[in-house]
């Protein structure tokens, strides 16, 4: 479909680092697939599968986020509700704006990672257009409990990490 579901990425996001609260039914198909902190396929958690002489810390709950890079398109009343319910959950949520407010034309990448010269085109036809939604992310980032994780991304050139970085270092471990 075309534009953003912002409401299927939160909750998703939220189904995966919370599995132990899905019996909403919303999260039904996700849950239990696997989470952030899981195993990599052939390693173990499991202290006496480590080497003897590897050291096995004890740390304390990591704390959980969703960082979404969006043009912030189709922010509506469900979504705001899901974000609500991922703070809830003890999740922080902080968005990345990209994109312009003018907004440019889409392209497909393809497998090399080049634009491909064709655009994407809306179902009627017209090329797909895409503008950064500025006062929509805020209303997200504010759902999640502070309106300062919503950040914009450079509209060209390299982008500095750090501001996000040194927010998600302030999200609360033990959650």
């Amino acid at each position: 479909p075309p534009g953003s579901n912002l409401f299927e990425v939160f909750r998703v996001g939220r189904c995966l680092l919370r599995p132990e609260y899905t019996d909403d039914g919303v999260c039904a198909s996700i849950a239990r697939r696997g989470h952030g902190g899981d195993p990599l396929p052939g390693e173990s958690l499991d202290p006496k599968d480590k080497p003897k002489d590897e050291v096995v810390e004890t740390k304390q709950e990591r704390g959980r986020a969703l960082v979404v890079f969006t043009d912030g398109g189709d922010v509506d009343d469900k979504t705001l509700a899901e974000v609500a319910k991922a703070r809830q959950l003890g999740i922080a949520v902080f968005v990345v704006g990209v994109g312009t407010p003018e907004g440019g034309v889409v392209y497909e990448i393809d497998g090399d990672g080049k634009r491909t010269p064709e655009p994407k085109h809306t179902a009627d036809g017209q090329p797909a257009i895409s503008k950064r939604d500025d006062a929509g992310m805020r209303q997200v980032a504010a759902a999640g409990g502070d309106e300062k994780r919503f950040f914009i991304a450079p509209e060209r050139g390299e982008v500095d990490p750090k501001p996000l970085v040194e927010a998600l270092r302030t999200v609360n471990r033990g959650l």
